[in-house]
């Protein structure tokens, strides 16, 4: 706050209570509603951190902190899509069917054994993919190599039958 052209010396928090109807209305024009309190509440959290008053102006360090936070929270969404839905190989594609399709043994046993596991415990069994990850100790990269070669091996199979 000025005070004849000198900054009064006030903490951030003080200036954040001042202004939350302000700040809540910033937020909200740019997240969704869901997400104002937690940004809110994330900007508090974050006024409690920095210690003195915040030079020269302690309202745009504010709104500076609010617009970066609603980034964060758009990249991390975003970042949460990518991962979560990603679309399945073209090859599973072609051999999902309504129905449970039983494997080849003979074929899945030339793979080995990790690879024939895998394709089964997903399958058959309906483990996830990060499930099967944790339970064989590897990366799901690792899990959805082993589930491409299965289904090339299938894919192959069916061609040739």
């Amino acid at each position: 706050m000025v005070d004849d052209g000198q900054w009064v010396d006030e903490s951030l928090s003080d200036v954040f209570l001042r202004h939350r109807p302000a700040l809540r209305a910033f937020l909200r024009g740019r997240c969704a509603q869901h997400d104002v309190d937690d940004l809110l509440q994330d900007l508090w959290v974050e006024t409690q951190r920095t210690s003195g008053p915040v030079a020269p102006d302690p309202l745009s360090h504010l709104y500076r902190a609010a617009h970066r936070l609603v980034l964060e929270r758009g990249r991390g969404a975003s970042r949460r899509d990518r991962r979560t839905s990603r679309p399945l190989p073209e090859m599973e594609h072609m051999l999902i069917v309504p129905r449970p399709v039983p494997p080849a043994p003979e074929t899945l046993r030339t793979l080995g054994i990790r690879a024939e596991h895998v394709f089964r415990r997903y399958r058959q069994d309906g483990a996830s993919r990060p499930a099967i990850a944790e339970e064989l100790g590897i990366g799901t990269g690792l899990v959805e190599m082993e589930l491409g070669r299965a289904y090339a091996a299938l894919l192959l199979s069916r061609m040739r039958a």
